[in-house]
């Protein structure tokens, strides 16, 4: 009797799906972690931390762009989930770029820049799609604005290292 009440919860199943939404929150936080953790043992520590205070910037000014243009306040976490979402789609995005490069006689030295901002702002757009609670009109308004907010921070921070 003790083990079906430990199956039992609120007199229904505890179903699959249920407890899937229960752990999955849990399971992305420690992916993140588990990121962070790896990317730090790899880099040195100045560019680290500066990633981390550089991530820290481009998520408060998600919170504050999706405030400005859709008005619906998103959380810091959701913000968080967002920004790191996107760099995972850029860097899978650069590792296909890299390999299609190395397979020949072909570069993009002319268009680096270009073709790296189109390609954080198409990541922004996706990231914020899948995380945030927005069309794909606000989601593209507010990759513009991140963007460029954000290409700028990168740009500045370039002489710290």
């Amino acid at each position: 009797m003790a083990a079906h009440a430990a199956i039992r919860e609120n007199d229904g199943p505890i179903l699959l799906a249920d407890a899937l939404q229960r752990v999955a929150p849990l399971m992305q936080q420690l992916f993140f972690v588990l990121a962070f953790v790896a990317f730090a043992f790899a880099a040195p520590t100045k560019v680290t931390v500066l990633c981390a205070v550089l991530l820290l910037l481009i998520t408060l000014t998600v919170v504050a762009v999706t405030q400005a243009v859709a008005g619906t306040s998103t959380t810091l976490s959701s913000a968080f989930k967002a920004v790191f979402l996107s760099l995972c789609f850029l860097a899978v995005w650069l590792l296909t770029l890299l390999s299609y490069l190395k397979g020949g006689d072909r570069s993009f030295h002319e268009l680096s820049l270009v073709v790296l901002l189109a390609s954080l702002f198409g990541a922004f757009v996706m990231g914020f799609k899948v995380a945030l609670p927005l069309t794909f009109r606000s989601s593209a308004i507010v990759a513009v604005l991140s963007t460029g907010i954000s290409g700028a921070l990168i740009w500045g921070a370039r002489s710290y290292l």
